[in-house]
């Protein structure tokens, strides 16, 4: 039969097991030299009501914009000066609505990104090749690039390119689809 002096310390050892623990954790936070931010780009909606066979390889530009992302603020609250390192980490782009419509018009996709409107220096961070024609949206392959360089302090451009699977395509009613993900933010401490 077990005492009271060994009740009670059965009774403590996983608080003092978990109090060790978090302390360990602790101390491995600080001595990180890198702080990792994860920023959404939120989901962009744009209407498809047609679609024609492009130029360079059939690419057309099936959207763009300008993706709004404070960096000043960002850096701000991490208390750093700049960033060491911007990569992509998640890419979907996808059919909004109807809900029940597949991709069966595309064949491929990228996306690029740029830091001005022109995309003269744009960076392909994401691709996909052989859509499944019956998907409703699909994760994009994300490219390990560095784009720290393409971003400004507010945010920066984003472009989808796709090719068609077929010469033409249209609808009577639009296709609303959409374009989400994610990028990483890397700064030293």
């Amino acid at each position: 039969m077990m005492g009271t002096a060994a009740k009670i310390t059965a009774s403590f050892l996983p608080f003092l097991i978990a109090a060790f623990s978090l302390g360990s954790c602790e101390e491995l936070a600080e001595n990180v030299d890198e702080a990792k931010v994860k920023i959404p780009i939120k989901k962009r909606v744009f209407g498809l009501d047609s679609l024609e066979n492009g130029g360079r390889a059939n690419e057309v530009v099936l959207y763009q914009c300008f993706v709004d992302i404070d960096v000043d603020s960002v850096l701000d609250a991490q208390g750093l000066n700049y960033i060491a390192r911007a990569r992509a980490n998640e890419m979907v782009l996808g059919i909004d609505k109807p809900a029940d419509a597949e991709l069966f018009f595309l064949n491929d996709a990228k996306v690029t990104i740029s830091g001005d409107e022109d995309f003269g220096d744009e960076i392909e961070i994401a691709q996909t090749h052989n859509i499944n024609g019956s998907d409703s949206k699909v994760n994009l392959e994300v490219l390990d690039k560095d784009v720290t360089q393409e971003f400004t302090n507010r945010g920066v451009f984003l472009r989808v390119y796709a090719t068609p699977s077929m010469n033409t395509f249209s609808t009577d009613s639009e296709i609303r689809m959409f374009m989400e993900g994610k990028v990483s933010f890397y700064m030293d401490k």
